[in-house]
């Protein structure tokens, strides 16, 4: 997985279902995938594979400021389904952010920890469902 930090310098995750909204300190992009399918049978001398017809889209990874207000808990107890969009930071020039959006739902939410800052950070980890695409900033 790359790691793309923001530093919370705009960039945002939007919630559709649910409402929740945050703001990352980094972002982990996921390793996206797609599978061998072995073309070998009984008569073959070798292993031989060619690319398979569907996407694994992996996961996302999030780090958050640790709020205590933030219903995190509830959204990943609720086992929601939900269209997730990344809002990366507008750049100079642009009118609207780049952007990934995707359907997919909280697979893991990590306790929270210190961080070396003296913040008080959350991961979290969004497992990407399905319909997974990027958007042009403008």
């Amino acid at each position: 997985m790359a790691t793309v930090y923001t530093n919370g310098l705009g960039a945002t995750v939007e919630f559709a279902t649910s409402g929740l909204n945050l703001s990352p300190i980094s972002i982990t992009t996921p390793d996206r995938e797609i599978p061998s399918e072995e073309t070998f049978h009984l008569g073959s001398t070798e292993e031989t594979y060619e690319p398979g017809g569907l996407f694994a889209n992996g996961e996302v990874e999030f780090e958050v400021p640790y709020d205590p207000s933030e219903d995190l808990d509830a959204v990943f107890e609720a086992k929601l389904k939900e269209q997730i969009t990344v809002n990366y930071p507008l750049r100079t020039g642009q009118s609207t952010p780049r952007k990934v959006q995707f359907n997919g739902h909280i697979q893991t939410l990590g306790g929270q920890e210190f961080a070396k800052e003296g913040r008080l950070v959350r991961k979290v980890t969004v497992k990407i469902d399905d319909s997974y695409q990027k958007i042009a900033a403008t």
